[in-house]
């Protein structure tokens, strides 16, 4: 019975016609970190566009031309928190009403402490690291 079943069930697939593939959604996110995670949430149904470049400090940044104009047609912004969505989001919002903005940190809770502390990791052997630079070799 079941492969009987699985027979009309592969039959009634191939005999129906194809669904039309939709567009990618225009998916804006503010870090490179989270267009990682989105493109793997979302695979092919994204199109995510990164307002910083990897290495840009966020805390100083201001967006292009060519930026503003992808941001009229996005119809998702993921923030998480960073500084300039303060300043910029609501000129984003003014430029592309219909666009919806998704806050991420919503259900997470912020780490307390000292900001430069929350961002590190701890090693095994119970010491603070941070990626390498000139001060942390």
């Amino acid at each position: 019975m079941r492969v009987l079943l699985a027979l009309f069930s592969l039959c009634l697939v191939l005999l129906l016609p194809a669904p039309a593939v939709a567009a990618p959604v225009a998916v804006t996110v503010s870090i490179p970190p989270q267009k990682y995670f989105v493109e793997y949430i979302g695979g092919d149904a994204v199109a995510v566009t990164v307002m910083t470049a990897k290495g840009q400090d966020p805390h100083s940044y201001e967006p292009t031309a060519a930026q503003m104009e992808r941001i009229a047609g996005t119809e998702l912004y993921f923030t998480i928190g960073v500084p300039f969505e303060t300043q910029w989001l609501p000129k984003f919002q003014s430029l592309n009403p219909s666009m919806r903005v998704v806050n991420l940190l919503g259900a997470i809770s912020r780490i307390k402490g000292k900001p430069d502390l929350a961002l590190r990791d701890t090693a095994p052997d119970k010491r603070p690291h941070s990626p390498p630079n000139d001060k942390n070799p």
